[in-house]
């Protein structure tokens, strides 16, 4: 529960990152999120690569569908940090979401209530996308 996280300073001390943040109600930050939030005006992101996910309902909201990816994606950006782990709208049906850049989501998006069955075949195609775009570096012994 990042709310509970009592500073996120932590974040920084990686220079590659995996967060996943659902979609609550009408395309707000859940509540944990909300609370940690204000947090990321006080971080600077720069040199650190992001990648996001977010579980939403794409017929429920339609319109908003995985909103608060869009959110926490665009607050990053503005606090230096670069986005990888684009994923293509295909295979979805929704109307709006702030999530969507140039026909992509910015981050996985996840409808567990109706596309479970699709889950893990999406998750770990992400995550070998995402690796890819990490480009990690071997770590050297002295």
């Amino acid at each position: 529960n990042i709310g509970d996280v009592p500073d996120l300073s932590a974040l920084l001390d990686y220079d590659h990152l995996i967060l996943g943040c659902p979609t609550w109600n009408i395309g707000q930050l859940q509540d944990d999120w909300d609370i940690a939030f204000p947090q990321f005006d006080k971080l600077d992101f720069s040199g650190k690569q992001v990648a996001l996910f977010g579980v939403g309902d794409q017929y429920g909201y339609p319109d908003n569908f995985i909103d608060a990816v869009g959110t926490l994606g665009n607050k990053l950006e503005e606090r230096g940090a670069s986005l990888v782990g684009f994923w293509p709208c295909d295979g979805y049906e929704f109307s709006a979401s702030k999530a969507v850049r140039n026909k992509v989501f910015i981050g996985l998006a996840i409808d567990e209530e109706h596309q479970s069955k699709q889950t893990p075949a999406r998750i770990s195609q992400w995550l070998e996308q995402v690796i890819a775009e990490f480009v990690l570096r071997p770590v050297v012994n002295s």
